[in-house]
């Protein structure tokens, strides 16, 4: 097979794989129906999150792939309640929360450290129960850890199914 011929048959075999109406998406990714949940519902517990994107993104103006510029552990949503106090979210997949990193729990022990309120959470429920349960204790720092679940050790795995 000569040269145009062989790079033609690559790019049919390519445009057939992706064909739109063929792809089929294999990870949904529930904890994105989460973070939009939880957006909508923080003004009611009087929290302003924002939500942190920490993966590679691609920018059609430069045509290619931006690497993240949050660091390695930052939980995917922060920002404030309404007097000031800094909220850090880390959100799981409904049933997930084991799945918690060790960088990932790192940061939010430093943040509860400072005061912060820091959770990682499966649920709109659960975040508010947390919230609440943190708001009218005398000791915050220790509701939250107890609330963390265990962390990831790097070569331990996961099965979802």
């Amino acid at each position: 097979m000569n040269y145009k011929k062989s790079v033609r048959q690559a790019i049919e075999n390519f445009s057939k794989k992706n064909e739109p109406s063929l792809t089929v998406k294999r990870n949904k990714r529930p904890e994105k129906d989460l973070v939009k949940q939880i957006l909508q519902l923080a003004p009611t517990l009087g929290l302003n999150l924002h939500c942190i994107e920490s993966k590679a993104v691609f920018s059609q103006k430069l045509n290619r792939y931006i690497s993240q510029q949050a660091q390695s552990g930052y939980p995917d949503l922060s920002g404030n309640n309404q007097i000031g106090q800094a909220l850090y979210i880390e959100i799981k997949a409904p049933g997930k929360r084991s799945s918690l990193r060790a960088l990932q729990r790192e940061f939010l022990l430093k943040k509860i450290d400072q005061n912060c309120f820091a959770a990682c959470v499966d649920s709109f429920e659960l975040l508010r129960e947390t919230y609440q349960e943190w708001l009218n204790a005398e000791n915050k720092k220790a509701i939250l850890v107890r609330r963390l679940p265990r962390a990831l050790d790097k070569n331990e795995t996961i099965n979802f199914f």
